[in-house]
This record gives structure tokens, sequence and C-alpha cells, in this order.
């Protein structure tokens, strides 16, 4: 039998329970957290017709011929790659910003929140926000810039941001 519906990722903060900002609680909406390593066994493991039938919950969501092709069309291949190209684009946006005021002061301040009190990336973009880092961002909780922020404050203090205790 199939798992329920799981949201997947790679915030430490997430996945073990951390400080969230209220858009995680409500982009995870009740689901199970999930690492992609998990969600991966978990579709290798599963038969085929525990697998969703896709275009079945398209036609039942979406009933008109219309409605369903705009359903295909936000998740083709082609608008994933075009959405994570804006994604980096946006990244490599915030990085530069967080370049522009990065300090010590600032990056031990985003590790502490961040390694030692366990904040999401979205949940310290926000903190950060509030704090006057930057009000560049929007909406201040924006997952990309404490993402940024993170990299960083980690690469100042000579670490790496997707291992521990960061990631």
């Amino acid at each position: 039998m199939a798992e329920a519906e799981a949201f997947v990722t790679v915030d430490r903060a997430i996945l073990t329970g951390g400080v969230l900002d209220p858009i995680d609680v409500e982009v995870i909406g009740g689901r199970r957290v999930l690492r992609p390593d998990q969600m991966m066994e978990e579709a290798q493991a599963s038969q085929p017709e525990e697998r969703p039938d896709y275009q079945a919950l398209a036609t039942a969501v979406w009933p008109s011929e219309e409605e369903r092709a705009g359903f295909e069309e936000r998740v083709s291949a082609a608008r994933l790659r075009e959405l994570a190209g804006q994604g980096a684009e946006t990244f490599s946006d915030f990085e530069v910003l967080a370049r522009k005021r990065m300090s010590t002061g600032v990056a031990l301040a985003t590790r502490r929140y961040r390694c030692d009190r366990n904040y999401s990336w979205r949940a310290l973009a926000a903190l950060m926000a509030e704090h006057g880092f930057a009000r560049a961002w929007r909406p201040p909780s924006n997952q990309i810039a404490g993402m940024a922020l993170c990299k960083v404050a980690a690469e100042w203090l000579k670490e790496d941001w997707w291992a521990e205790p960061w990631n």
C-alpha cells in the first residue's frame, strides 16, 4: 500500500523538527517529511499499482480538457527546468546581496540561528530581514534567501553549508 503524501526537502531544520516559519508549516501541510533519498527508496520499493494515477487525478481536479492541458504544462519537464533556472538565478542574486552585507558578526549570528537553534532557511531569512539585514527579499521568509545567506555565512567562517552542522 502506498504511503501518505510526503513533503521532500534537504532542509535539516525541517527534517529534525527545528524552528519553522509559518509558511514552512503551511507548505508542509501535515505531510510526512522525507529526504530525497528516502523518497527515491519508497518510489523504487512501491508496486506499480500503488503509484498515483496522475491522469485520473488531473481529470478529477480539472475536468475540462483546457484545464488539464494547463496542468500538464505546469508540471512538464521543460517547465520544471525553467523554474529551476529561475531559482538558480534568484539564488545567485541573493548570494551577491549577502556577500555585500556579510561580516563576521552576521556570519556568527547566522550560524547560531541555523546550527545551534535549528532555524529553517525560511525562518532564518525572516529573522534576518526583521533585524534589518536585507529588506530586498520578498517575502521576508524567502527560502532561497535563507539558503544563500547560509552559504555565504558558512564560506565566511570557512565551513561547508551542505555539511553538519549547517545541514
